[in-house]
């Protein structure tokens, strides 16, 4: 066959995929729910992704069901001892010899992350600090490990700003970044992290490991908010200062962000950097808004039922948290838009740690402690797929949803600022970034862009570094503000603005870093489970019984990568949190993990390796029966849910 005949031939296969694949984006879009037919005009678009979304979440729990009813997971066997024959019987044997008992599955709760951690005295093995006796955590600076204290971004200093910024530039460098927008990305559209009760639960578990990865290179970072309300003020928000190089950066109408913190922000898909298309749809959170979410009684219009088939007794309330939040990922558009890919732009955090202050402020204005712990809609299948159910597992999470409500978020890791405002009498917002709006009832508002549209604030301390001229922000005025041009990325020649405080001054972004920067998370987590996973190893276990060893057994059976500390030999603790896991009890409550990784901490030094995997084994083991039926007892678990579930009770 000629070369021209072959390429027409590829020219007119690759013709007829783009046309199916255009065909089924445009279904996907077109498609409406009868559900959404009563939706306001700008929560269709949303109503109808929501409900996309769940019904590929009642698909894919089909498909993990079946694929769990299929696979058995069991350690591998051991002989039982007996008098008849006593050679090797330290030894583990294939789980096929009648003569044989099996042990319990291990306790998966211990996560071997600081990501994972519930308070600081966890947190505090990760930054290399001592517990003193009052059980604070003494860093090696000698200062206090503290927890984080959200504000709006604008009023963080340019120091606290910088550094901000500059620590998430580490994480984008190092993967971990990218390792977290995964994580995002793999329960997208058919999970329990959207459209349904868990999503605010979900987030709010997920914006905390952030916070948690950037604290562990500056330990004073805290993730700040977007109340993306003071910028709706404005004649055109997109001229708001907050996307200009100060804050989140520039982009022209649907194109790519060029300059700011984020410039070359590869995504996770492959494009050499985040988009934006700002106003093109959606809006962002207004003050009625707030006030409206603020205002609800009922469980279940925040913990809201966003996506119910219609046999479910409640309708879609489309003023809740879930709406409002997918309507400004709409107006920011770009990367945010797609569910998918949304987290490659770090404005995520910035928009969802706001989302999060509204449901915590919620929660303080209408529940007692108990409430805010225990109260959680009604587990309704015709009103929420069962990853939304309060007992399932908060996927990839091993925690509950339910663990979503812990009083422990606000009480040990953050809280929170009350949003900027301003009175008649103090019409100082805090920040130079913000000015006060005395007309009506005072409120903040944030700054425009030189440039920008101020059409309505003549007069005011509106314009960042100018004033405002005929409706538009120019340069000049006696704001105490220089300008000079600033360096875009290679695709644009046209000038910035560069607004620094006058005097001149160099600020020095100096990270307060920790010790532990360079370990991300896999590799932390990269460990076995069981004592006896070195003996399974070497006997190809990780070949012959897969669906248990490359679970259990990672470290072993080589799925990934250890640390120098999990591969050193004989009585060690092989994680950093031993000793600290060894004082909450779980030397005997873990056994399995504990032993295998805390030898030392745990005060096992006289066993052998394989002394210790016998013992462990005897001491968890469920007697193997000749009939299967028994020999796999359903308490064991034979699928994810049904065995996280149990541990994390």
């Amino acid at each position: 066959m000629s070369y021209i005949k072959r390429l027409f031939i590829f020219t007119i296969t690759l013709l007829a995929c783009v046309i199916l694949l255009s065909g089924q984006q445009l279904r996907n879009r077109r498609q409406q729910f009868p559900q959404c037919q009563n939706a306001p005009a700008n929560r269709r678009m949303i109503c109808n992704n929501f409900h996309r979304w769940d019904r590929n979440a009642r698909r894919a729990i089909a498909r993990r069901q079946q694929f769990e009813r299929n696979t058995v997971v069991r350690p591998p066997g051991f002989f039982q001892p007996n008098n008849n024959n006593g050679q090797n019987q330290n030894f583990p044997r294939p789980q096929n010899n009648i003569q044989q008992f099996t042990p319990t599955l291990p306790n998966n709760n211990i996560q071997p992350i600081p990501q994972a951690c519930m308070n600081l005295q966890c947190l505090c093995p990760y930054f290399r600090g001592q517990l003193g006796p009052n059980g604070q955590c003494i860093l090696p600076n000698g200062a206090p490990l503290q927890k984080s204290f959200r504000r709006d971004i604008r009023t963080l200093s340019d120091d606290e700003r910088n550094r901000y910024f500059a620590a998430i530039r580490i994480l984008k460098n190092n993967g971990e970044y990218d390792r977290l927008s995964a994580q995002h990305r793999s329960v997208a559209t058919a999970s329990g992290a959207h459209a349904g009760p868990a999503f605010l639960l979900w987030h709010r578990e997920y914006v905390k490991r952030f916070e948690i990865a950037l604290k562990l290179i500056d330990p004073t970072l805290s993730v700040p908010y977007w109340d993306s309300v003071m910028d709706n003020y404005l004649p055109n928000p997109a001229d708001s200062i907050i996307f200009s190089h100060l804050f989140f950066g520039e982009a022209p109408q649907n194109g790519m962000v060029y300059n700011g913190p984020f410039v070359g922000f590869r995504t996770l898909e492959g494009l050499p950097g985040i988009t934006r298309n700002l106003g093109r749809e959606g809006h962002l959170f207004t003050e009625q808004n707030i006030q409206n979410i603020l205002a609800q009684n009922s469980i279940v219009n925040t913990l809201a039922y966003t996506a119910p088939l219609r046999g479910c007794m409640y309708t879609s309330y489309f003023g809740a948290i879930e709406y409002v939040h997918g309507a400004v990922h709409n107006w920011v558009g770009g990367t945010v838009l797609k569910i998918s890919t949304s987290v490659n732009d770090p404005v995520f955090f910035q928009h969802h740690s706001f989302v999060d202050y509204l449901f915590e402020a919620w929660r303080q204005m209408h529940q007692n402690r108990m409430e805010r712990e225990n109260a959680y809609p009604p587990d309704l299948p015709q009103c929420m797929n069962s990853q939304h159910f309060s007992n399932s597992i908060m996927r990839p999470f091993n925690i509950l949803n339910k663990d979503g409500l812990s009083n422990g978020y606000t009480d040990n890791m953050y809280s929170y600022a009350p949003r900027p405002t301003c009175s008649f009498q103090n019409r100082n917002c805090g920040s130079q970034y913000l000015f006060c709006d005395p007309r009506g009832a005072p409120h903040c508002v944030s700054k425009i862009k030189l440039g920008g549209v101020c059409t309505g604030f003549e007069g005011m301390d509106a314009c960042f570094g100018g004033i405002c001229v005929n409706g538009r922000c120019v340069g000049g005025g006696s704001r105490g503000f220089a300008m000079k041009g600033a360096v875009t990325d290679s695709n644009h020649t046209e000038e910035a603005i560069i607004i620094e405080k006058a005097p001149h001054k160099e600020e020095t972004i100096k990270l307060r870093l920790a010790p532990l920067t360079n370990i991300s998370s896999t590799t932390l987590s990269c460990l076995n489970n069981d004592p006896c996973c070195e003996l399974w190893s070497n006997l190809d276990e990780c070949e012959a019984n897969p669906n248990y060893m490359n679970k259990y057994c990672r470290r072993s059976c080589g799925e990934c990568i250890p640390t120098r500390k999990a591969q050193e030999k004989g009585c060690v603790d092989r994680h950093l949190a031993c000793k600290h896991w060894s004082t909450l009890g779980h030397c005997e409550s873990k056994k399995h993990f504990m032993s295998e990784n805390c030898q030392k901490s745990c005060k096992l030094c006289e066993y052998t390796s394989e002394q210790l995997c016998r013992k462990i084994a005897k001491e968890t083991a469920v007697e193997g029966k000749k009939d299967k039926k028994e020999e796999l007892p359903e308490e064991i678990g034979l699928d994810d849910e049904t065995e996280e579930v149990q541990e994390g009770k």
